[in-house]
Parts: structure tokens; sequence; C-alpha cells
């Protein structure tokens, strides 16, 4: 049972590192194959702002709401756990992407 608990921990922690570096992943990735849009002017304040600072609030909420893995069951436990993950990509890539086609 303690073994138990102590994984739970270790990938609950694993979970929210690795969607605290979910960003950095993000810009590199996209860096590497040339899809970071060329941003001048004004937006490109903006674009710094949405990439760089609106992340780590957002991460910082959904690690909050996943503490709630450990008090549910079934399939939204699963969602609950990987909520810094998925949020902080799709964020990441959503960016990108509206920079990029805008």
């Amino acid at each position: 049972m303690l073994l138990l608990n102590i994984i739970k921990m270790a990938l609950f922690l694993l979970v929210n590192a690795a969607g605290y570096f979910a960003i950095p992943t993000v810009i590199a990735l996209a860096a590497k194959f040339d899809m970071l849009p060329l941003v001048g002017g004004t937006n490109f304040q903006v674009y710094q702002f949405l990439m760089l600072t609106i992340p780590i609030p957002l991460w910082a909420c959904t690690a909050l709401i996943s503490i709630g893995y450990f008090f549910t069951a079934g399939e939204l436990r699963s969602w609950l756990l990987l909520a810094p993950l998925y949020t902080t990509v799709l964020y990441g890539i959503g960016v990108i992407a509206y920079f990029h086609f805008v």
C-alpha cells in the first residue's frame, strides 16, 4: 500500500514537471523545424507575453487541478493527472499557430 502511494506521488510529480517544461519544449521544437512565426512591431510584445508569461500561471492552475487525481476514480482520474501536460502543450501550439497564420 505504501509503495503504491509512493508510485502515485512520483507519477504526479513527474507529470507536473513535464507540464512545466512543455512550453519551452514546444518552442524549441518549433524553432528546430523553423515553424516559429516572424512577428514584428507591436505584435512582438503580444507574442512574447503570450508565449513566455501566460504559460506559467496556466501550468500552476492546472497543477492545482491535477491534485484531484488523488481523489477521483475512473477516466476522470487520467484527465486530471495529465491536465498540466496537455493544456500547456495545446496552449503553446495554439499561440504558435495563431501568429503563424495571422
